[in-house]
């Protein structure tokens, strides 16, 4: 037994010794300059312009860089950027009318053997009049992505991996499309003519003061979804496996409800009297008005979570 142990330790020993003469080398091979392992070279920054002439979309594809995507007074669209060697961007203008724009990194050997010392994460600002009518889309993996203060957008779908999504002051004629993986995502003082969708798998999900024409649906795994002071002509699905359902002052003819581990708690727009009102959980609390009789529905389950549901009037 001490045998087999001492040839492990010789084994752990021979590769942190290895380890250390391949750091050595890398070191030796820069001139011993640890700047020289830094895969950062310096940031230039630039500016880009463009007509709203044929332009019917704007489609971002961003790596580690937050997106911030906002309105202005101007008649182009401005785009603010950083580059180097390693990251740079792509713009183009493609046959159908959208303006593409891609993050690239460029690999570096250094990047693998452990000297990558940059941690710099760049922004990409992109102003956008406000009267461009069109569809913007805009992706990350780990970068946030902000969009705010636009009153004419057609359609709106963003998403991201592990960043943060904010969407604010928007006035959306089409749809609006929101996913995340592990990230929060946050909309504030929006209007979709069409549907709101949200899906986030661990982040929490923040609706405030939103006017939705369309059908609603907010989907999340492991994280709470929270709406507040929001309107919904059309259906209302609110969908979490382990996160809490939080809602206040929303309004609603048609609500469904369902968490497997959670509570649902929150205050409802309008009369009770004019819900059909269907609620069960099989070993959580219910508290909740009795069903009335009226063309509204309200369907809520859970399977071991707490249910807490009132009605208030409509100012």
């Amino acid at each position: 037994m001490k045998s087999k142990y001492s040839i492990l330790m010789l084994i752990a020993g021979g590769l942190i010794l290895l380890g250390a003469i391949l750091s050595l080398l890398a070191f030796a091979l820069v001139g011993f300059n640890w700047n020289a392992l830094n895969s950062g070279s310096p940031v230039e920054e630039k500016n880009y312009t463009h007509d709203l002439n044929g332009l019917n979309g704007l489609v971002v594809t961003g790596l580690d860089d937050t997106v911030v995507i906002t309105g202005s007074d101007d008649d182009q669209i401005n785009i603010h950027y950083f580059e180097n060697d390693q990251s740079t961007y792509q713009i183009e203008l493609t046959p159908n009318g959208e303006l593409r724009i891609n993050h690239s990194i460029l690999d570096n050997w250094r990047n693998h053997i452990g000297f990558h010392f940059d941690t710099r994460k760049s922004t990409i600002t992109i102003s956008v009049p406000r009267t461009f009518h069109g569809l913007i889309t805009a992706s990350s993996i780990s970068g946030d992505l902000k969009l705010a203060d636009l009153q004419n957008l057609d359609t709106v779908i963003v998403s991201t991996a592990s960043g943060e999504i904010n969407l604010n002051q928007l006035l959306v004629n089409d749809q609006i499309s929101a996913s995340n993986t592990s990230g929060s995502l946050t909309l504030e003082n929006v209007t979709a003519n069409g549907n709101l969708d949200l899906a986030n798998a661990s982040g929490e999900t923040v609706l405030k003061r939103a006017t939705i024409k369309g059908n609603m649906s907010a989907t999340s795994i492991s994280n709470s979804i929270d709406i507040n002071e929001t309107t919904v002509a059309g259906n209302t699905t609110l969908e979490s496996s382990s996160g809490e359902l939080l809602f206040n002052k929303l309004g609603c003819d048609h609500l469904a409800l369902s968490t497997i581990s959670s509570n649902i708690s929150g205050t409802l727009l309008g009369d009770s009297a004019n819900y059909i009102i269907k609620a069960s959980s099989l070993s959580g609390d219910l508290n909740l008005p009795r069903s009335g009789n009226g063309d509204k529905m309200l369907d809520v389950s859970s399977t071991s979570g707490d249910i807490d549901i009132d009605f208030s009037p409509v100012n």
